[in-house]
């Protein structure tokens, strides 16, 4: 289910490998009894439980990185969202969507995501170019923002238009 495909206990096991990790925030209920009080290695586990939309969100906000590294997440949403918030996401590399992001697309995405060394390995790449992702998240935010006003209008069949030039489009497209 959606614990396999997640695979949040390997997401965990990769980001308490890491060494300036201080404080990690969980968004599930796990089961850690088969993790000794010494992996934390003064790490804050953190558990945050029926978060609705906004709280994710502000969660997210706060973090210097959201970790996603699902194993069949073909269009994955908390990418995008975390991006759109100015926080670079760790991913799983099935999905395409840092094509053309040369940047974003070397140090977000992760190849095993099955392996908590990958995933560790991924983190402490991203710290040493953390910065460089950064710049590059406004450029891809706005050209995603272009490919989805395109998608939109072509399912609503309005050709080239822009959706703002055509009457009701925002009722119709919430």
């Amino acid at each position: 289910g959606a614990q396999l495909r997640k695979n949040p206990h390997t997401q965990l096991m990769g980001a308490l490998l890491c060494p300036d990790v201080d404080e990690i925030h969980l968004t599930c209920d796990l089961d850690l009894r088969y993790l000794p009080r010494s992996a934390l290695n003064r790490v804050a586990l953190k558990v945050h439980r029926d978060l609705d939309r906004e709280a994710t969100r502000r969660l997210m906000r706060q973090s210097n990185v959201v970790l996603y590294a699902t194993i069949s997440e073909c269009a994955p949403m908390v990418p995008l969202e975390s991006l759109a918030l100015g926080v670079p996401c760790l991913t799983g590399d099935n999905h395409g969507l840092f094509d053309g992001f040369p940047t974003l697309a070397q140090h977000l995405l992760i190849s095993r995501t099955d392996d908590p060394w990958a995933i560790a390995e991924a983190i402490g790449d991203l710290k040493r170019n953390y910065l460089a992702c950064c710049a590059e998240i406004p450029t891809f935010n706005e050209h995603y923002n272009c490919r989805a006003e395109q998608s939109l209008n072509s399912f609503l069949g309005l050709g080239s238009r822009r959706s703002e030039e055509v009457r009701d489009v925002r009722r119709i497209a919430g």
